[in-house]
């Protein structure tokens, strides 16, 4: 199967928080999303959605619950990402968190990309941290690129280099790529030991 050059980013955000990535075709969708919360620094253990035209593809915890909904939902450990038939300029959907409320965008950059021979994502660039666990915070610190800034969750104007222990816009390829290989059986375990929500009816 063909490897593919992905460019995924948080929502508009497109040259503000965003990775380029390698996959081989063969990566079922379950373990990208794994991978996904891992180069973005995302809290583990909550839903998440593949969406692009008329298809939903959701992960165990959830695919009982939403087949018993509507039958046209689809289970992410079946597909492989080459399953998709996407090709370059395509885009779908990731959605995240609480209430799916992190949207991310998969654009397909190059849909027959040479690369060695891949078991696992290879991060190509990237700019951001990641994932802040308070929404408005991380898209206050996505639109405001002053030294001082207002942060609505505390009421108050403050340095944006003291916000956080963390530096928001420092990125290293090879940091991140050591720590998704590190992360990825605990997640896929963790994800594993989840309990299935029950059918609807």
């Amino acid at each position: 199967m063909n490897n593919f050059l992905i460019k995924v980013y948080f929502e508009n955000y497109r040259e503000s928080l965003y990775r380029d990535i390698i996959i081989p075709g063969r990566m079922t969708l379950d373990k990208l999303a794994y991978s996904f919360i891992a180069i973005f620094k995302a809290q583990p253990g909550y839903l998440y959605s593949f969406t692009f035209a008329d298809r939903r593809i959701v992960s165990r915890v959830d695919y009982k619950f939403c087949k018993s909904l509507d039958m046209r939902y689809e289970l992410d450990s079946d597909i492989p990402f080459a399953a998709l038939n996407l090709h370059s300029g395509d885009t779908i959907k990731f959605s995240y968190g609480p209430s799916l409320i992190y949207e991310f965008k998969l654009e397909i950059l190059d849909d027959n990309a040479k690369s060695e021979s891949l078991n696992n994502i290879k991060i190509i660039s990237g700019i951001g941290y990641g994932m802040l666990f308070n929404l408005s915070t991380l898209k206050q610190l996505l639109n405001d690129k002053d030294a001082i800034i207002y942060i609505p969750i505390i009421d108050r104007k403050v340095s944006r280099k003291d916000c956080f222990e963390i530096d928001f816009d420092k990125f290293t390829v090879d940091t991140y790529q050591k720590e998704l290989e590190e992360e990825m059986p605990l997640l896929e375990e963790g994800y594993l030991n989840l309990p299935e929500k029950l059918s609807a009816y």
